[in-house]
């Protein structure tokens, strides 16, 4: 504390994002970067001036959240439609939704959707977007060139000119969304929906991804990966959902689903029994009810586990264990998220 009644301060060598008001004599405003600062504080007087070095300390912000999601399977009509929902938390998030069909063939992928169509709905059921051809929306209006600048920006693979693949850019509010890819002539092939966090508010953010569709073999295994932005573990809580799906009125679920996670070649968990394995089924029942997820009932032979990740991409693979065939739900939700 300085002596000698000081008419006036001032502080120099402040952290970024950090000024001092004058009028009030304080240092205020958010950092913007951590380290150690030497801040210098002078107080003057009618007789002179005095200073002090006061060392100011700036903890790194830990923070991480999913800011990517895809899913690949093969699509079709009615049950066999790839259908991924997301959940947001806050409002007014920036999202670039895509359905890839043609340039899949640039991953060797022939039996690709020739002519998806992306559809996106609120957790009402009404349409917020839709689009069929990457560069001119629904509207008539040519987003080309910001599609492919966004894609750019996000790290995703660019769409050619005048492919038939579709994209939406969005802002959407807080709540449950679902897109679903289907074709123009009701033909069947692989298809990917990705999600990519492009932006807008910055508190609002992806809370829970998912995807279901017809699982069979080959091709028809359902892919998934997630990416984890930020620099702090993220804990996420991974479902693979068959027969408990029966109790919401589908039929022919997969009956006895297995999730594989991967970091790039790696495999990092795996489950096919959400009752047995590294989590306890409690921990598991703790973790859904804490996200909002419905439960899974005693004694089926749904998958899930609980697994910590640092900030990266991952994989997750859902098919059957005795090669059957079937519906089947993907999840991803972000449990620590949840928490807060």
């Amino acid at each position: 504390m300085a002596t000698g009644s000081p008419t006036s301060y001032t502080a120099s060598q402040l952290p970024p994002g950090l000024i001092f008001n004058s009028t009030a004599a304080a240092i205020c405003g958010t950092p913007t970067a951590a380290g150690s600062y030497a801040v210098t504080i002078t107080a003057t007087n009618s007789t002179g001036a005095g200073t002090a070095i006061v060392t100011i300390t700036i903890a790194p912000f830990s923070f991480s959240h999913i800011v990517n999601f895809s899913a690949r399977a093969h699509s079709g009509a009615g049950s066999d439609t790839l259908i991924v929902g997301f959940a947001v938390s806050g409002d007014g998030k920036n999202l670039m939704v895509r359905g890839i069909g043609p340039s899949l063939a640039l991953f060797n992928i022939s039996n690709f959707l020739h002519a998806p169509i992306l559809t996106l709905y609120n957790n009402n059921g009404s349409i917020e977007a839709t689009d069929s051809g990457w560069e001119v929306s629904s509207s008539g209006q040519n987003d080309g060139v910001l599609i492919a600048a966004t894609a750019a920006s996000v790290g995703a693979f660019p769409l050619p000119a005048n492919s038939l693949d579709s994209a939406l850019l969005v802002t959407v509010d807080n709540g449950v969304h679902t897109s679903g890819l289907l074709t123009t002539n009701g033909a069947s092939g692989v298809g990917l929906i990705e999600i990519y966090d492009t932006g807008g508010n910055p508190h609002a953010c992806l809370t829970n991804v998912s995807a279901r569709v017809n699982v069979t073999n080959g091709d028809g295994i359902l892919i998934a990966g997630f990416v984890i932005g930020g620099n702090a573990p993220k804990t996420v809580l991974v479902r693979g959902v068959g027969p408990t799906l029966s109790e919401f009125g589908v039929t022919g679920v997969l009956p006895d689903p297995q999730i594989v996670v991967f970091s790039g070649t790696t495999p990092l968990a795996s489950n096919s029994n959400w009752e047995s394995g590294a989590s306890t089924p409690t921990q598991i029942s703790a973790a859904s009810a804490l996200v909002g997820a419905f439960q899974l009932p005693t004694g089926s032979k749904d998958a899930a586990l609980l697994i910590t990740l640092p900030p990266g991409t991952y994989t997750v693979l859902v098919n059957s264990l005795s090669n059957n065939i079937g519906v089947a739900l993907v999840e991803v939700y972000d449990v620590s998220q949840g928490s807060q």
